[in-house]
């Protein structure tokens, strides 16, 4: 009707008869009527910007409360920024920037979680060396979370140390947040275990994994019961032919098996996964860390960047070194 009226104007204002002008805009309008209805209903109608409901709590990328197969490896292809670590002197070398995050104790065969055994006190901490001071500053995680430099000396106020060492927030970190630390670079850490806590750090599932099971059991009899010599064997054994890739083949439901035997192939949670199995099933008490490594430093602002890019997973095997039992980060 408005387009009937505007015609109307146009032909003749005083002009009572609307036959006409009516008759002509419906001819203006019949072509454009079949793509009226097309955007009709498939054009998305949304609403107007200011009802729409926006999703506050999603979950942004970065580490999550598990470990299989895949996880981590995904991490490294976002650059979304992490955290920022700025420190009064220079950081640790590259060697020793292992930033901790969560301790997986509990294997199902496929999975590592942070199980559900409960340490009353936090794991005693000897110090070997000056303790480094430094400053997070934390992007929103959604996760209560958050970061230390192995390995932490106490925890900010505000926040929770766990037994592992690792360091809670009180409520889920939705914006960024800075806290102070200091960290050894080097140390000894839980030289006592419990027996309780020795049964655990050792349990596996019966029926997973039965080569892999079988290929510790060989090596701890080649070895002696010797640990240092069964770790260098587990070394030689990845070094010989395993690759390491983003994009490994998929895993089935023995997923070490697969790994160490048929695909040996994968990132640094299929490595983990594997050497902590292969201790636990030569009965080393051994567990899965899940955090970032290493950093890129801005010499002139004096910090470190950490993006999803650089997340790791490494080992911590108890075991005898030269100044006695203590959990300590497999390397090489």
């Amino acid at each position: 009707m408005v387009v009937a009226a505007l015609n109307s104007i146009w032909q003749d204002p005083l002009r009572e008869d609307m036959r006409r002008p009516l008759k002509l805009s419906l001819r203006m309008l019949a072509p454009a009527l079949p793509l009226m209805l097309v955007l009709f209903f498939l054009f998305p109608r949304i609403g107007p910007l200011w009802s729409v409901e926006l999703d506050r709590s999603a979950v942004r990328t970065g580490l999550s409360e598990s470990m299989s197969p895949g996880d981590i490896s995904q991490l490294t292809r976002s650059g979304e920024l992490a955290f920022r670590a700025v420190f009064a002197d220079q950081p640790p070398p590259s060697s020793l920037r292992y930033w901790r995050v969560l301790v997986l104790s509990a294997f199902d065969g496929r999975e590592w979680t942070p199980g559900t055994f409960r340490q009353s006190e936090i794991e005693e901490l000897v110090a070997l060396a000056d303790p480094v001071s430094y400053e997070i500053v934390q992007e929103p995680s959604n996760q209560r979370w958050q970061f230390v430099l192995d390995m932490p000396v106490s925890a900010p106020s505000q926040s929770q140390m766990t037994p592992q060492r690792t360091l809670m927030a009180p409520s889920e970190v939705r914006q960024r947040v800075q806290y102070q630390l200091s960290s050894v670079p080097t140390y000894q850490l839980a030289p006592e275990l419990s027996r309780e806590a020795h049964a655990y750090y050792t349990r596996l599932p019966r029926q997973a994994n039965p080569r892999s099971r079988e290929l510790a059991e060989q090596w701890l009899h080649a070895a002696d019961t010797d640990a240092a010599a069964f770790i260098e064997q587990l070394f030689r054994y990845f070094n010989a032919s395993f690759i390491y890739t983003l994009e490994p083949a998929v895993l089935g439901r023995h997923s070490v098996d697969d790994f160490l035997f048929e695909t040996q192939q994968g990132f640094c949670e299929h490595f983990a996964s594997a050497a902590a199995f292969m201790l636990r099933a030569a009965g080393m008490p051994a567990r899965v860390v899940t955090g970032y490594q290493g950093g890129e430093w801005n010499a002139s602002q004096g910090y470190l960047t950490l993006r999803q890019y650089d997340a790791h997973a490494w080992v911590e095997v108890w075991l005898n070194d030269q100044a006695g039992f203590a959990w300590t980060r497999l390397q090489r």
